[in-house]
């Protein structure tokens, strides 16, 4: 079981937020018919302290695309629409958006389709929760050029 506590702006359920924050609340939006999944990454983002919003369809998430309201967005797989011409659609709205595509199967071959589809990275939808929280911070520091804080556990990951 992962834990939460260690992660940079964890708050216990029913605690109040920490007083100063050192780093910015992600704003994660997610687009999956699959109510697990959607459960799964809603826990997961309540316990790291993100905002998160979830949609079942492409048309529910492209306001708040557009807006830059939910700029990193995970798209599910599994979704009604084709995750490229939706990604091609998604970046017709806004250029800026990061986006990652959450798969079954993670092989390079379907992770350089996403990065030549202007994705961002490609996320196993069964990897441990460590490893997702950090691909989606990672993911949510470049996106806005933001260095990660000094003590971040995901610090140097990448590099």
């Amino acid at each position: 079981m992962f834990n939460f506590s260690r992660l940079p702006g964890h708050r216990p359920s029913g605690g109040n937020p920490p007083q100063e924050s050192k780093e910015p609340t992600i704003r994660l939006l997610v687009m999956t018919a699959d109510f697990d999944y959607s459960s799964h990454l809603r826990v997961l983002a309540n316990g790291c302290g993100w905002s998160i919003r979830a949609a079942a369809t492409l048309e529910e998430i492209i306001p708040h695309v557009q807006d830059s309201s939910f700029p990193l967005v995970v798209y599910d797989w599994n979704a009604a629409d084709d995750w490229r011409a939706a990604f091609d659609r998604l970046r017709a709205v806004n250029s800026g958006a990061c986006l990652l595509l959450a798969s079954p199967v993670a092989d390079p071959y379907l992770w350089q389709e996403v990065i030549e589809a202007g994705g961002f990275d490609l996320l196993s939808r069964t990897a441990p929760q460590d490893e997702l929280i950090q691909k989606l911070r990672f993911a949510w520091f470049s996106m806005r050029r933001t260095p990660l804080p000094p003590n971040s556990p995901d610090r140097g990951a990448h590099a």
